[in-house]
């Protein structure tokens, strides 16, 4: 969405009436599509060229448009807030959201930042092996061939280069200036630490490699200015011209060439008897290199590009094994949670285990596990896994994941681990054991003292007073049926509350949003040991639901539907309705 965004702050410096909501819809877009620190880049990048322009026409005291870039940009994060403002309140809640940046941090992204060894495959880019022919030997310096590609096209290279020759324009210097910076954060340059220190929360995203996504682009519209810049082509023309063409065509050489074909016909009419034959061969000359240009691209581009992002079906990136029937069928009887033990042991800054069952598997086939990534869990839950491991449980070569081995420990049968198993890494012959645990406690329950509960597992969590076994946990605790309903929908029947303070304890990680209901009436939510759900209940009482409500999704909903009016208005009424824009 780039393209985009440059193209709308384009327009607003010529007073179009598109500018406005091409400006707020792209940048929009590029939050909603969930990526932040790709979008803090887009967003990065717009705000530099908005004020490169700003500049300009101030230097050349000519008028420009704050009320409109501000109005822009502010729209564009109003109609993201659905995305947005949840995960704000998901960053607040998580390990790494509630992080700040760290010298150790830093020196880790730069151990994987472009190396300037690397500089070469930017030009040729299987320099190194490729993943998908098995010989990437940057691999084992923990350098992936992904993250650290901005191959754009030997012929895309010479005509940015041919730009300092010809296109001796204030665009061509923005995107040679654009290049140059985002190589600089990509090799972890003076511009990445600034920017891992001064934007919050930007260093904890992950890798500044990512800003090659940047680099392509600028470097492709560097190519664009010195092709349009070459004089015997003649090929004068807008900055705008050149942005829309790439943006909505997004091939520049043959999109170029029909432009300078154009361009040519009208000239024609225009142009006196002398000079008519000159132009006609100008005219062929301009389709001969166009047709040249798109040729070398789809020949150097096209087969690089199908090896690198290759299409597949999706059940051959997730097959339905008989290992994940069995875990699926043996989470349906027991409604317990699935633990597939991937030893950490195996994992190293050098090397990743044949993953069998990867942790985000159970997202992708629906059944419930303790494992996974902790992009996914909130911090009270971490520290839950922290305390039942006893140690870190992610591998030092990915901290993101956790990885549980202690199947035994009592926490984990509070969480109502029911199934474990075991993933025999790289031992052919061997199949998969799958155990059933006995102990683990049903994931809705009442007990009939909850404080006192609760302050059993805060101690266990604590390590205060050590638990041995399950069954010290268990407090002659009743069980509940549970029923999900869907994703955000929990109904739990079969109270039978008794006991002197009773609470319903339902092992649903509690986190803003949960609401519970009794009789239709919205109740208390507790936090129970800082990790779990309770419900204080009272005599007499049969069912209780449970929904996922967040104000945060519903204020983002809200104010992301107001933004779409906004934009709406926008295209439907004229600039002139509206003076400031």
């Amino acid at each position: 969405w780039l393209p985009g965004a440059l193209l709308g702050i384009a327009l607003i410096f010529e007073r179009s009436r598109w500018g406005v909501p091409v400006l707020a819809g792209a940048l929009a877009l590029t939050l909603l599509a969930g990526h932040f620190q790709i979008a803090a880049y887009v967003w990065l990048a717009a705000l530099g060229y908005a004020a490169a322009r700003a500049l300009w026409e101030g230097v050349n005291r000519r008028p420009w448009f704050p009320a409109s870039l501000a109005a822009a940009f502010l729209l564009g994060a109003i109609v993201g807030s659905a995305q947005v403002i949840p995960s704000l309140e998901l960053g607040l809640n998580s390990t790494r959201g509630a992080g700040q940046p760290t010298e150790a941090g830093f020196e880790f992204h730069r151990s994987r930042a472009l190396q300037s060894d690397e500089l070469p495959a930017l030009v040729r880019p299987n320099l190194f092996g490729n993943p998908a022919h098995g010989d990437h030997v940057l691999v084992r310096y923990g350098l992936p061939y992904a993250e650290h590609c901005g191959f754009v096209g030997i012929i895309t290279v010479i005509l940015a280069l041919a730009g300092i020759a010809f296109a001796r324009t204030r665009h061509y210097a923005l995107f040679l200036i654009l290049t140059a910076a985002a190589l600089n954060v990509a090799m972890c340059g003076p511009l990445a630490r600034a920017m891992f220190y001064g934007i919050p929360k930007l260093g904890l995203a992950g890798g500044f490699t990512r800003v090659l996504s940047i680099y392509t682009f600028a470097m492709a519209m560097a190519a664009a200015a010195g092709f349009y810049g070459i004089p015997k082509l003649g090929l004068a023309g807008g900055f705008t011209r050149v942005l829309s063409i790439y943006t909505f065509a997004m091939a520049m050489a043959a999109a170029a060439g029909l432009d300078a074909l154009c361009r040519r016909i009208r000239a024609r009419g225009k142009a006196s008897v002398g000079d008519r034959g000159r132009r006609r061969w100008s005219l062929r000359g301009a389709t001969g290199l166009c047709v040249l240009s798109a040729a070398v691209l789809l020949a150097e581009l096209l087969p690089w590009g199908h090896e690198y992002l290759p299409k597949t079906r999706r059940e051959h990136v997730y097959p339905m094994t008989p290992t994940i029937e069995r875990l699926i069928q043996s989470q349906g009887q027991s409604q317990g949670r699935v633990l597939a033990i991937t030893p950490r042991d195996r994992w190293g800054l050098l090397r990743t285990p044949q993953a069998v069952l990867p942790p985000n598997s159970a997202t992708v086939f629906g059944y419930d596990s303790i494992s996974g990534y902790d992009s996914l869990f909130p911090r009270s839950y971490r520290r839950f896994v922290n305390q039942a491991e006893g140690r870190e449980p992610a591998p030092l070569a990915n901290g993101n994941l956790l990885l549980p081995e202690n199947a035994g420990d009592p926490l984990y049968a509070v969480a109502g681990l029911t199934t474990v198993a075991a993933m025999p890494y790289g031992e052919a012959g061997r199949g998969v054991d799958i155990d059933v645990l006995e102990d683990a406690l049903p994931r809705a329950f009442v007990v009939p003292d909850g404080p006192r509960w609760d302050g059993v597992l805060t101690d266990l969590l604590s390590r205060v007073q050590p638990v041995t076994d399950a069954s010290d946990l268990a407090l002659n605790v009743s069980a509940c049926g549970l029923r999900r309903e869907g994703p955000a929908n929990m109904l739990v029947r079969g109270l039978g509350a008794e006991g002197p303070a009773p609470w319903l304890v339902v092992t649903e990680t509690f986190y803003p949003g949960w609401s519970a209901y009794v009789g239709g009436r919205r109740r208390e939510l507790l936090s129970v040991g800082r990790t779990f759900c309770g419900v204080p209940l009272r005599g007499g009482e049969g069912e209780v639901r449970l929904v996922f409500e967040p104000f945060s999704v519903r204020l983002g909903l809200f104010l992301g539907l107001t933004g779409i009016g906004a934009l709406a208005g926008l295209i439907v009424f004229r600039r002139e309705s509206i003076p400031w824009i």
